[in-house]
């Protein structure tokens, strides 16, 4: 057993400073915009492709991403399906008011609870690096939704919660200082927020750390869905292997008829 694998305990909910209300907007955009950098330089999810394109064909190429924040997965493994994804629809909490829309590519204008996705966002739904977010009830809410309305759903997170994956995630704060010019547009807030009061590093480097404390292993997973499996849908959990080692931890769930 690979030592670095160990956990390093019981998942704890804890807090993210990106969840409360109070997080200031400019530092909560600056950080997800950071994350989707980073995910632009290593593409974590890549892996996810195959499952994806098995989803996509169920819904007639329709996606969409759950607590997307600034779209880092959704948006990037799209521009690796060419052909297999019709559109992409991003929905939050917080939806963003300056996002610029792409081709086949828009940000939801209202609000989206991923407990109960309104009625004209059909197709496949996803959630990357946000499910973690979620505490246990309003994750089992989530995929219930799914299920009940006989939609697929996918669900991937890259932070681990043992040694290994707390290593990976340390530099980050010191990698913020040199990616944030590199995410465009430049914002003279984000600028601010980075190198006067440096809160969107701090913040991100918080977050991802507690991060892999609140993700669940597959066991976790497993006993989250263990109400919802029936014979009309059917639920795959697991690991895929991705880039330094790291894996993701999946979920996926569709309609077995």
């Amino acid at each position: 057993m690979n030592p670095l694998r160990i956990s390093l305990g019981k998942r704890r909910q804890l807090f993210e400073i990106q969840d409360f209300p109070w997080c200031p907007k400019a530092v909560r955009d600056g950080v997800t915009e950071l994350l989707a950098l980073n995910l632009r330089i290593l593409p974590l999810y890549e892996p996810a492709i195959l499952e994806l394109s098995k989803l996509a064909k169920k819904t007639d190429g329709h996606w969409v991403d759950l607590c997307a924040g600034s779209g880092g997965g959704s948006v990037l493994l799209k521009q690796k399906m060419p052909g297999e994804i019709k559109d992409l629809t991003l929905t939050d909490l917080y939806p963003p008011k300056d996002f610029k829309p792409a081709e086949g590519i828009r940000y939801y204008p209202e609000s989206v609870d991923a407990r109960n996705v309104p009625s004209d966002l059909p197709g496949m739904r996803t959630l990357f690096t946000s499910f973690h977010h979620l505490p246990d009830e309003v994750a089992f809410d989530v995929l219930k939704n799914a299920k009940d309305t006989k939609t697929p759903i996918a669900v991937f997170e890259f932070t681990e919660r043992n040694i290994l994956g707390l290593l990976m995630v340390m530099p980050s704060f010191f990698f913020s200082f040199f990616l944030v010019p590199f995410i465009l547009p430049w914002k003279l807030s984000r600028f601010f927020w980075t190198y006067i009061i440096p809160l969107v590093p701090l913040v991100a480097f918080i977050d991802i750390v507690l991060s892999c404390f609140r993700t669940r292993d597959p066991k976790e997973v497993e006993a989250l869905i263990a109400t919802l499996k029936s014979s009309d849908y059917e639920w795959k959990v697991g690991y895929l292997p991705t880039y330094l080692g790291l894996r993701l931890t999946y979920l996926i769930g569709q309609s077995s008829k």
